[in-house]
Protein backbone atom coordinates (compact mmCIF):
# COMPACT_ATOMS: atom_id res chain seq x y z
CA UNK A 1 0.00 0.00 0.00
CA UNK A 2 2.54 2.45 0.77
CA UNK A 3 3.77 1.78 -2.93
CA UNK A 4 0.69 2.66 -4.22
CA UNK A 5 0.43 -0.47 -5.45
CA UNK A 6 -2.98 -1.43 -4.08
CA UNK A 7 -5.88 0.42 -3.71
CA UNK A 8 -8.34 -0.80 -0.41
CA UNK A 9 -11.87 0.93 -0.44
CA UNK A 10 -13.59 -1.58 1.58
CA UNK A 11 -13.31 -4.50 4.12
CA UNK A 12 -13.84 -6.80 1.31
CA UNK A 13 -10.86 -5.54 -0.61
CA UNK A 14 -8.63 -5.75 2.54
CA UNK A 15 -9.85 -9.23 2.82
CA UNK A 16 -8.35 -10.12 -0.37
CA UNK A 17 -5.24 -8.47 -0.21
CA UNK A 18 -4.38 -9.50 3.25
CA UNK A 19 -5.18 -13.48 2.52
CA UNK A 20 -2.80 -13.09 -0.92
CA UNK A 21 -0.35 -11.73 0.85
CA UNK A 22 -0.09 -13.36 4.07
CA UNK A 23 3.01 -15.14 5.06
CA UNK A 24 4.38 -18.19 6.90
CA UNK A 25 6.38 -18.24 10.02
CA UNK A 26 8.49 -21.00 11.31
CA UNK A 27 9.05 -21.48 14.57
CA UNK A 28 12.14 -23.70 15.36
CA UNK A 29 11.52 -23.52 19.26
CA UNK A 30 7.49 -24.00 19.86
CA UNK A 31 8.07 -24.99 23.18
CA UNK A 32 4.02 -25.86 23.26
CA UNK A 33 4.47 -28.15 20.26
CA UNK A 34 7.78 -29.50 21.47
CA UNK A 35 7.33 -33.36 22.23
CA UNK A 36 9.69 -35.69 24.55
CA UNK A 37 12.46 -33.14 24.20
CA UNK A 38 12.45 -33.87 20.20
CA UNK A 39 12.61 -30.05 18.27
CA UNK A 40 10.03 -30.24 16.00
CA UNK A 41 9.58 -27.08 13.30
CA UNK A 42 5.65 -25.92 13.12
CA UNK A 43 4.55 -23.49 10.14
CA UNK A 44 2.42 -21.12 11.54
CA UNK A 45 -0.42 -19.09 9.14
CA UNK A 46 -2.09 -16.07 9.39
CA UNK A 47 -6.04 -16.56 9.44
CA UNK A 48 -8.33 -13.48 8.37
CA UNK A 49 -11.82 -13.68 8.49
CA UNK A 50 -14.66 -11.99 6.67
CA UNK A 51 -17.96 -11.36 7.99
CA UNK A 52 -20.22 -10.01 5.16
CA UNK A 53 -24.05 -10.89 7.04
CA UNK A 54 -24.20 -8.13 9.35
CA UNK A 55 -27.47 -6.57 11.05
CA UNK A 56 -26.48 -3.10 11.91
CA UNK A 57 -30.11 -2.18 12.83
CA UNK A 58 -29.40 -2.69 16.71
CA UNK A 59 -26.31 -0.39 17.82
CA UNK A 60 -24.47 -1.04 20.70
CA UNK A 61 -22.75 2.08 22.28
CA UNK A 62 -19.42 1.02 24.59
CA UNK A 63 -17.58 3.18 27.03
CA UNK A 64 -14.32 3.95 26.12
CA UNK A 65 -11.57 2.41 27.65
CA UNK A 66 -8.12 3.74 29.12
CA UNK A 67 -4.90 1.79 28.76
CA UNK A 68 -5.69 -0.28 25.76
CA UNK A 69 -2.22 -0.68 25.07
CA UNK A 70 -1.82 -3.27 27.80
CA UNK A 71 -4.68 -5.15 26.34
CA UNK A 72 -2.27 -7.66 24.19
CA UNK A 73 -4.88 -10.51 23.76
CA UNK A 74 -8.52 -10.21 23.65
CA UNK A 75 -11.24 -13.08 24.01
CA UNK A 76 -15.14 -12.81 24.38
CA UNK A 77 -17.02 -13.91 26.50
CA UNK A 78 -20.85 -14.79 25.79
CA UNK A 79 -22.24 -11.61 26.59
CA UNK A 80 -22.46 -8.18 24.72
CA UNK A 81 -20.19 -5.33 25.61
CA UNK A 82 -18.05 -7.66 28.19
CA UNK A 83 -14.87 -9.10 27.01
CA UNK A 84 -11.73 -10.53 29.10
CA UNK A 85 -8.49 -9.25 28.44
CA UNK A 86 -4.03 -10.24 29.19
CA UNK A 87 -1.36 -8.48 29.34
CA UNK A 88 0.44 -11.61 27.65
CA UNK A 89 -0.82 -13.20 24.65
CA UNK A 90 -0.48 -16.97 23.73
CA UNK A 91 -2.04 -18.99 21.11
CA UNK A 92 -1.57 -22.51 21.12
CA UNK A 93 -5.43 -23.95 22.97
CA UNK A 94 -4.03 -24.63 26.41
CA UNK A 95 -2.94 -21.16 27.25
CA UNK A 96 -5.94 -19.79 25.53
CA UNK A 97 -8.10 -21.44 28.05
CA UNK A 98 -5.93 -21.06 30.55
CA UNK A 99 -7.86 -21.87 33.59
CA UNK A 100 -5.98 -24.95 35.25
CA UNK A 101 -4.89 -27.07 32.28
CA UNK A 102 -1.45 -28.36 32.44
CA UNK A 103 0.55 -26.57 29.32
CA UNK A 104 4.63 -25.84 28.51
CA UNK A 105 3.80 -21.96 29.46
CA UNK A 106 1.82 -22.11 32.45
CA UNK A 107 4.66 -20.04 34.07
CA UNK A 108 4.23 -17.50 31.94
CA UNK A 109 0.62 -16.50 31.30
CA UNK A 110 -1.63 -14.36 33.24
CA UNK A 111 -5.16 -14.92 34.28
CA UNK A 112 -7.58 -13.16 32.40
CA UNK A 113 -9.30 -9.98 33.53
CA UNK A 114 -12.98 -8.94 32.47
CA UNK A 115 -14.03 -5.95 31.68
CA UNK A 116 -17.67 -4.29 31.46
CA UNK A 117 -17.68 -1.71 28.43
CA UNK A 118 -20.87 -0.71 29.50
CA UNK A 119 -19.27 1.42 31.78
CA UNK A 120 -16.03 0.61 31.60
CA UNK A 121 -15.58 -1.28 34.69
CA UNK A 122 -13.01 -3.83 35.34
CA UNK A 123 -13.82 -6.63 37.41
CA UNK A 124 -12.29 -9.05 39.55
CA UNK A 125 -11.54 -12.77 37.60
CA UNK A 126 -14.22 -14.71 40.05
CA UNK A 127 -17.13 -12.29 39.86
CA UNK A 128 -17.77 -13.43 36.21
CA UNK A 129 -17.83 -16.93 34.41
CA UNK A 130 -16.86 -16.93 30.86
CA UNK A 131 -20.22 -18.97 29.11
CA UNK A 132 -17.66 -18.92 25.69
CA UNK A 133 -14.45 -20.33 26.65
CA UNK A 134 -13.19 -22.83 29.39
CA UNK A 135 -11.13 -25.39 30.27
CA UNK A 136 -13.54 -27.61 28.62
CA UNK A 137 -15.62 -26.40 25.74
CA UNK A 138 -18.32 -29.47 25.66
CA UNK A 139 -18.52 -29.17 29.79
CA UNK A 140 -19.23 -25.56 29.81
CA UNK A 141 -22.42 -26.14 27.43
CA UNK A 142 -23.22 -28.99 29.93
CA UNK A 143 -22.91 -27.11 32.58
CA UNK A 144 -24.96 -24.10 30.85
CA UNK A 145 -27.74 -26.00 29.67
CA UNK A 146 -27.92 -27.43 33.04
CA UNK A 147 -27.68 -24.03 34.77
CA UNK A 148 -30.63 -23.02 31.92
CA UNK A 149 -32.82 -26.36 33.38
CA UNK A 150 -32.63 -24.85 37.12
CA UNK A 151 -33.22 -21.72 36.00
CA UNK A 152 -36.16 -19.99 38.53
CA UNK A 153 -37.53 -16.79 37.73
CA UNK A 154 -38.36 -16.13 41.70
CA UNK A 155 -34.56 -16.14 42.58
CA UNK A 156 -33.66 -14.39 39.85
CA UNK A 157 -36.43 -11.81 40.24
CA UNK A 158 -34.88 -11.70 44.07
CA UNK A 159 -31.22 -11.22 42.85
CA UNK A 160 -32.45 -7.96 40.83
CA UNK A 161 -34.73 -6.55 43.36
CA UNK A 162 -31.93 -6.64 45.88
CA UNK A 163 -30.03 -3.92 43.56
CA UNK A 164 -29.37 -1.27 44.71
CA UNK A 165 -27.84 1.56 41.73
CA UNK A 166 -28.74 1.13 37.92
CA UNK A 167 -24.86 -0.12 37.74
CA UNK A 168 -25.08 -2.63 40.07
CA UNK A 169 -27.85 -3.63 38.01
CA UNK A 170 -26.44 -3.49 34.88
CA UNK A 171 -23.82 -6.02 36.47
CA UNK A 172 -26.37 -8.12 37.19
CA UNK A 173 -28.12 -8.58 34.06
CA UNK A 174 -24.55 -8.72 31.73
CA UNK A 175 -23.69 -11.41 34.22
CA UNK A 176 -27.06 -13.53 33.68
CA UNK A 177 -28.00 -15.46 30.78
CA UNK A 178 -32.01 -15.90 30.65
CA UNK A 179 -33.53 -18.89 29.05
CA UNK A 180 -34.80 -17.93 25.39
CA UNK A 181 -38.61 -17.08 25.36
CA UNK A 182 -40.57 -19.32 23.31
CA UNK A 183 -42.83 -17.41 20.86
CA UNK A 184 -45.89 -18.38 19.76
CA UNK A 185 -48.59 -17.08 17.45
CA UNK A 186 -51.02 -14.61 19.22
CA UNK A 187 -53.37 -16.00 21.07
CA UNK A 188 -57.12 -15.78 19.94
CA UNK A 189 -60.20 -15.28 22.48
CA UNK A 190 -62.74 -17.81 22.47
CA UNK A 191 -65.75 -17.12 24.95
CA UNK A 192 -66.35 -20.00 27.48
CA UNK A 193 -63.03 -21.31 26.83
CA UNK A 194 -60.45 -18.33 28.08
CA UNK A 195 -59.98 -18.88 31.87
CA UNK A 196 -61.05 -15.28 33.56
CA UNK A 197 -60.97 -13.49 30.94
CA UNK A 198 -64.17 -11.36 31.01
CA UNK A 199 -64.39 -8.28 29.34
CA UNK A 200 -63.28 -4.74 30.13
CA UNK A 201 -66.19 -2.73 30.13
CA UNK A 202 -64.45 0.59 31.17
CA UNK A 203 -61.72 -0.05 28.53
CA UNK A 204 -64.28 -0.56 25.94
CA UNK A 205 -66.72 2.25 26.44
CA UNK A 206 -63.05 4.20 25.82
CA UNK A 207 -62.52 2.68 22.82
CA UNK A 208 -66.03 3.93 21.08
CA UNK A 209 -64.69 7.28 22.09
CA UNK A 210 -61.50 6.82 19.37
CA UNK A 211 -61.89 7.16 15.83
CA UNK A 212 -58.93 6.14 14.53
CA UNK A 213 -59.38 2.85 14.96
CA UNK A 214 -59.17 1.23 12.11
CA UNK A 215 -55.38 -0.02 12.50
CA UNK A 216 -56.34 -1.74 15.35
CA UNK A 217 -59.10 -4.21 13.92
CA UNK A 218 -62.29 -5.84 15.75
CA UNK A 219 -61.03 -7.73 19.00
CA UNK A 220 -61.64 -8.39 22.65
CA UNK A 221 -60.68 -6.32 25.39
CA UNK A 222 -59.69 -8.71 27.77
CA UNK A 223 -59.95 -7.63 31.74
CA UNK A 224 -56.51 -7.98 33.60
CA UNK A 225 -55.98 -7.18 37.16
CA UNK A 226 -54.82 -3.65 38.50
CA UNK A 227 -52.61 -4.31 40.49
CA UNK A 228 -49.48 -2.65 38.69
CA UNK A 229 -48.75 -5.61 36.81
CA UNK A 230 -51.12 -4.93 34.54
CA UNK A 231 -48.63 -4.51 31.38
CA UNK A 232 -46.84 -7.72 32.54
CA UNK A 233 -50.55 -9.46 32.78
CA UNK A 234 -51.36 -8.03 29.62
CA UNK A 235 -48.00 -9.36 27.93
CA UNK A 236 -48.25 -12.80 29.15
CA UNK A 237 -51.52 -13.14 27.63
CA UNK A 238 -50.85 -12.08 24.29
CA UNK A 239 -47.17 -13.78 24.37
CA UNK A 240 -48.03 -17.36 26.14
CA UNK A 241 -52.04 -17.15 26.14
CA UNK A 242 -52.38 -16.99 30.11
CA UNK A 243 -51.59 -14.44 32.18
CA UNK A 244 -49.53 -16.55 34.79
CA UNK A 245 -45.87 -15.90 33.37
CA UNK A 246 -46.18 -12.10 34.46
CA UNK A 247 -42.93 -12.17 36.34
CA UNK A 248 -41.11 -13.87 33.57
CA UNK A 249 -42.17 -10.84 31.70
CA UNK A 250 -41.33 -8.13 34.09
CA UNK A 251 -37.26 -9.76 34.02
CA UNK A 252 -37.38 -9.81 30.36
CA UNK A 253 -38.31 -6.29 30.25
CA UNK A 254 -35.63 -4.95 32.62
CA UNK A 255 -32.86 -7.12 30.98
CA UNK A 256 -33.92 -5.45 27.67
CA UNK A 257 -34.06 -1.85 28.66
CA UNK A 258 -30.99 -2.60 30.52
CA UNK A 259 -29.12 -3.54 27.53
CA UNK A 260 -30.81 -1.31 24.89
CA UNK A 261 -30.66 1.69 27.08
CA UNK A 262 -28.97 3.94 24.59
CA UNK A 263 -31.99 2.93 21.84
CA UNK A 264 -34.71 3.69 23.94
CA UNK A 265 -32.66 7.10 24.83
CA UNK A 266 -32.47 7.68 20.79
CA UNK A 267 -35.07 10.16 19.46
CA UNK A 268 -34.61 8.83 16.02
CA UNK A 269 -35.75 5.05 16.99
CA UNK A 270 -38.82 6.52 19.62
CA UNK A 271 -39.79 8.45 15.76
CA UNK A 272 -40.28 4.89 13.95
CA UNK A 273 -43.85 4.21 13.67
CA UNK A 274 -44.93 7.66 15.16
CA UNK A 275 -47.45 9.73 13.70
CA UNK A 276 -46.54 13.38 11.90
CA UNK A 277 -45.51 15.54 14.92
CA UNK A 278 -46.03 19.80 15.19
CA UNK A 279 -45.04 19.50 18.84
CA UNK A 280 -41.59 21.05 19.78
CA UNK A 281 -41.17 18.56 22.92
CA UNK A 282 -38.68 15.72 21.86
CA UNK A 283 -40.73 11.92 22.57
CA UNK A 284 -37.66 10.69 25.29
CA UNK A 285 -38.96 14.06 27.15
CA UNK A 286 -42.47 13.30 26.72
CA UNK A 287 -42.40 9.82 27.92
CA UNK A 288 -39.53 10.91 30.48
CA UNK A 289 -42.24 12.82 31.71
CA UNK A 290 -45.32 10.74 32.10
CA UNK A 291 -42.92 8.57 33.97
CA UNK A 292 -43.05 10.58 36.99
CA UNK A 293 -38.92 10.50 37.66
CA UNK A 294 -38.21 13.40 35.25
CA UNK A 295 -36.64 16.94 37.15
CA UNK A 296 -37.58 18.96 34.66
CA UNK A 297 -33.77 20.62 33.70
CA UNK A 298 -33.25 23.30 31.33
CA UNK A 299 -30.26 23.02 28.72
CA UNK A 300 -29.63 20.75 26.38
CA UNK A 301 -26.64 18.45 28.28
CA UNK A 302 -28.34 18.77 31.11
CA UNK A 303 -31.85 17.75 29.90
CA UNK A 304 -29.89 14.68 28.09
CA UNK A 305 -28.52 13.90 31.68
CA UNK A 306 -31.88 14.27 33.37
CA UNK A 307 -33.72 11.93 30.74
CA UNK A 308 -31.40 9.52 30.88
CA UNK A 309 -31.55 9.33 34.89
CA UNK A 310 -35.08 9.08 34.42
CA UNK A 311 -34.99 6.52 32.67
CA UNK A 312 -32.66 4.47 34.83
CA UNK A 313 -34.97 5.59 37.93
CA UNK A 314 -37.69 4.21 36.08
CA UNK A 315 -35.83 0.75 35.17
CA UNK A 316 -34.84 0.38 38.87
CA UNK A 317 -38.58 0.97 39.64
CA UNK A 318 -40.00 -2.01 37.42
CA UNK A 319 -37.51 -4.21 39.50
CA UNK A 320 -41.02 -4.79 41.97
CA UNK A 321 -43.50 -6.31 41.49
CA UNK A 322 -46.36 -4.06 41.61
CA UNK A 323 -44.90 -1.01 40.12
CA UNK A 324 -46.46 0.64 37.34
CA UNK A 325 -45.31 0.67 33.93
CA UNK A 326 -45.55 3.03 30.87
CA UNK A 327 -44.16 4.13 27.25
CA UNK A 328 -40.56 2.96 27.80
CA UNK A 329 -41.95 -0.42 28.91
CA UNK A 330 -44.06 -0.48 25.86
CA UNK A 331 -41.35 0.03 23.78
CA UNK A 332 -38.53 -2.73 25.44
CA UNK A 333 -41.93 -5.27 25.02
CA UNK A 334 -41.76 -5.08 21.37
CA UNK A 335 -38.37 -6.38 21.31
CA UNK A 336 -38.99 -8.85 23.81
CA UNK A 337 -42.20 -10.05 21.82
CA UNK A 338 -40.30 -9.31 18.61
CA UNK A 339 -43.36 -7.79 16.89
CA UNK A 340 -44.82 -4.43 16.66
CA UNK A 341 -47.35 -3.51 19.50
CA UNK A 342 -50.12 -0.88 18.35
CA UNK A 343 -50.46 1.32 21.46
CA UNK A 344 -54.56 2.39 21.65
CA UNK A 345 -54.68 5.84 23.98
CA UNK A 346 -57.70 7.26 24.88
CA UNK A 347 -59.09 10.48 23.14
CA UNK A 348 -57.46 12.58 26.25
CA UNK A 349 -56.12 15.90 26.34
CA UNK A 350 -54.37 17.58 23.74
CA UNK A 351 -54.45 15.84 20.62
CA UNK A 352 -50.35 15.94 20.42
CA UNK A 353 -50.32 14.35 23.61
CA UNK A 354 -52.88 11.75 22.39
CA UNK A 355 -51.03 11.12 19.02
CA UNK A 356 -47.44 10.51 20.80
CA UNK A 357 -49.03 7.59 22.57
CA UNK A 358 -51.83 6.48 20.52
CA UNK A 359 -49.25 5.03 17.84
CA UNK A 360 -47.20 2.41 16.31
CA UNK A 361 -44.52 0.53 18.72
CA UNK A 362 -41.74 -0.83 16.22
CA UNK A 363 -38.77 -3.61 17.39
CA UNK A 364 -35.47 -2.60 16.50
CA UNK A 365 -34.91 -5.47 14.31
CA UNK A 366 -36.53 -4.95 11.14
CA UNK A 367 -37.27 -8.97 9.63
CA UNK A 368 -39.80 -8.64 12.88
CA UNK A 369 -41.61 -5.69 11.67
CA UNK A 370 -43.39 -7.95 9.28
CA UNK A 371 -44.99 -9.94 11.93
CA UNK A 372 -48.40 -9.53 13.08
CA UNK A 373 -49.02 -6.12 15.58
CA UNK A 374 -50.10 -7.35 19.03
CA UNK A 375 -52.43 -4.14 20.47
CA UNK A 376 -52.58 -3.17 23.87
CA UNK A 377 -55.04 -0.28 25.01
CA UNK A 378 -54.26 2.01 28.27
CA UNK A 379 -57.24 2.61 30.02
CA UNK A 380 -59.17 4.32 32.98
CA UNK A 381 -59.97 2.21 36.08
CA UNK A 382 -63.90 3.91 35.77
CA UNK A 383 -64.87 6.18 32.85
CA UNK A 384 -63.39 9.55 32.92
CA UNK A 385 -60.72 8.43 35.06
CA UNK A 386 -57.18 8.62 35.26
CA UNK A 387 -55.29 6.32 32.84
CA UNK A 388 -53.17 4.10 34.86
CA UNK A 389 -54.08 0.54 33.28
CA UNK A 390 -53.82 -1.87 30.45
CA UNK A 391 -55.64 -4.30 28.83
CA UNK A 392 -54.83 -6.67 25.84
CA UNK A 393 -56.97 -6.30 22.72
CA UNK A 394 -57.46 -10.12 21.68
CA UNK A 395 -58.87 -11.01 17.86
CA UNK A 396 -61.69 -13.35 18.66
CA UNK A 397 -62.17 -16.47 16.62
CA UNK A 398 -65.37 -15.59 14.54
CA UNK A 399 -63.46 -12.39 13.35
CA UNK A 400 -60.68 -14.20 12.51
CA UNK A 401 -62.49 -16.25 10.60
CA UNK A 402 -64.47 -13.50 8.78
CA UNK A 403 -60.89 -11.96 8.31
CA UNK A 404 -59.54 -14.85 6.72
CA UNK A 405 -62.90 -15.56 4.92
CA UNK A 406 -62.69 -11.55 3.35
CA UNK A 407 -58.84 -12.34 2.19
CA UNK A 408 -59.62 -15.36 0.47
CA UNK A 409 -62.88 -13.37 -1.71
CA UNK A 410 -60.20 -10.82 -2.27
CA UNK A 411 -57.41 -12.55 -4.23
CA UNK A 412 -60.50 -14.84 -5.87
CA UNK A 413 -61.99 -11.46 -7.19
CA UNK A 414 -58.76 -10.43 -7.69
CA UNK A 415 -57.90 -13.67 -10.56
CA UNK A 416 -60.88 -13.10 -11.75
CA UNK A 417 -60.66 -9.89 -12.99
CA UNK A 418 -56.92 -10.68 -14.16
CA UNK A 419 -58.16 -13.82 -15.88
CA UNK A 420 -61.13 -11.76 -17.87
CA UNK A 421 -58.51 -9.34 -18.95
CA UNK A 422 -55.97 -11.46 -20.41
CA UNK A 423 -59.21 -13.44 -22.45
Amino acid sequence: MKSRKTTIRNAKEFYKFCKANRKEIEDRNSACNADSGKEKKRVHFQKFFLVEDIDRSMKLTAVGTHNTLQFHQVRSTGNPLIMQFREVGYLCPSCLQGNGSAYPNQGYTQNWKTINLHFGKKYCDKAFVNTYWGPDRQADIQNQEQLSSDFSWDCLYSRISDCTSFEDLSHMVYMTTLPEVQHQPLPVWQQGISNNDGIDQVARTELMMLTDTDHIGAGILVTTVADGNCLPHAASKLMFGTKENHLEVRMQLVFEAVKNENQYLSKTYLLEGASQRTCGTPLTQMYAMYSGHYTGITGFSCMEKAIQEAFRTDVMGICKIGTYMGMFQMFALSNVMQRPIHSVFPQRGKQQFHDDFHRAILPLHKPFRKRNSAVIMWTPMNVGGHIVHFVPILRSKKNLCLSLYLEVVTHFCFLFSFLACCS
